[in-house]
């Protein structure tokens, strides 16, 4: 998911868990700011302590749908499934809250209900879909642009 990053824009890793794909775009320095945001504490703190101070790291305590905007650069939302990815989504709305260039989900379950949705979605438009194999199970990460 990281190759779908784009060069000195911020980079979002949304309910970031352990923070693996957030710390692989901050070693790889492609990045204006690397933002790491998950709802659950520790997990924030673990990051900052293991990742220490930098400048390019930003470490939200946060539910991905109460962000202030504007969220711009490129935005990954993993690890949640399709229903809490679309709620998330749907708070964030169309307007000029998110005016991220790119925006790549990668849903554990339910990806028919967020497909679904984003065919209804006016403000961003499924331009690729990678299909990946993980142990037994095989996901699809959707690759959405922004709207001309």
């Amino acid at each position: 998911m990281l190759e779908q990053g784009i060069d000195g824009e911020d980079f979002w890793d949304i309910c970031c868990d352990h923070g693996y794909l957030g710390e692989a775009a901050l070693a790889s320095g492609r990045f204006r700011t690397v933002h790491f945001v998950d709802r659950v504490p520790h997990i924030i703190s673990n990051l900052k302590e293991r990742l220490g101070e930098n400048e390019g790291a930003s470490f939200t305590v946060s539910c991905a749908e109460d962000l202030p905007g504007p969220l711009a650069g490129v935005i990954v939302i993993a690890g949640v499934g399709g229903h809490n990815i679309v709620k998330i989504l749907e708070r964030w709305g169309s307007g000029d809250d998110l005016v991220a260039k790119r925006i790549v989900l990668n849903p554990l379950t339910h990806a028919e209900t967020l497909k679904g949705f984003l065919l209804k979605w006016p403000a961003y438009v499924t331009a690729r879909t990678i299909n990946v194999q993980e142990k037994a199970r095989s996901r699809e990460i959707l690759i959405l642009e922004r709207r001309a």
